[in-house]
């Protein structure tokens, strides 16, 4: 028994580090030929992979376990919800600040999300608050710590051209990293993640 689960692990592992491998084949290739939506698609891919490569024991139920998937419906509620008021609370200080100090370059994001493809915004809505909370937050604010794991999580966001996009990143990640280390559960941060991301991407696209 002993020996079939670490077949299974091993076979586990050997099957995500040919999708980081593919993910790495594809962020060259896409960057070559100027694909901008491969690569930040390799990107997220590769951020995927490595999450589950430390994350994943031997079987579904394990990690769901591990991750805390989907954990009880009154906490997800009552975490997602003080998670956003947390996280409007604190740009709304964060934008205070921004404005005393006489920083403004958040129309570089504005100007990304008005001119990214229909497809890659819903990528950005459902698919990349995934990979980002499994990989920063289940996986690497385990390992380094949330403020660690959060600094990382802004300097992602510095292809955005934006000092305020950084800073706002960092403290939006650290906030769910605390969440996650309070909740032990993935998904209140999962849907805070979408919700943000979503109600972001209307206001950018639409309402400005």
């Amino acid at each position: 028994m002993r020996l079939l689960r670490e077949e299974i692990i091993m076979e586990s592992k050997r099957i995500f580090l040919v999708l980081f491998i593919f993910s790495l084949i594809l962020f060259f290739v896409s960057l070559f030929v100027g694909f901008a939506s491969g690569y930040t698609i390799a990107l997220h891919i590769s951020l995927l992979s490595i999450a589950l490569m430390f994350l994943f024991k031997s079987t579904l139920a394990e990690f769901f376990k591990e991750i805390g998937f989907p954990g009880s419906i009154k906490e997800i509620v009552i975490y997602t919800f003080a998670g956003l008021v947390s996280i409007v609370l604190l740009l709304i200080i964060l934008s205070a600040i921004f404005n005393f100090l006489q920083i403004n370059d958040q129309q570089n994001i504005v100007d990304i999300a008005q001119s990214l493809p229909l497809y890659l915004l819903a990528f950005a809505i459902v698919i990349a608050p995934i990979t980002e909370e499994l990989f920063f937050r289940a996986f690497l604010s385990k390992k380094v710590g949330i403020i660690i794991s959060s600094i990382i999580f802004g300097l992602f966001h510095y292809s955005y051209g934006s000092v305020m996009e950084i800073v706002g990143a960092f403290v939006i990640g650290a906030c769910l990293a605390y969440i996650y280390k309070r909740s032990g559960s993935i998904t209140p941060i999962i849907l805070i993640h979408m919700i943000y991301n979503a109600a972001s991407i209307i206001i950018m696209r639409f309402l400005i």
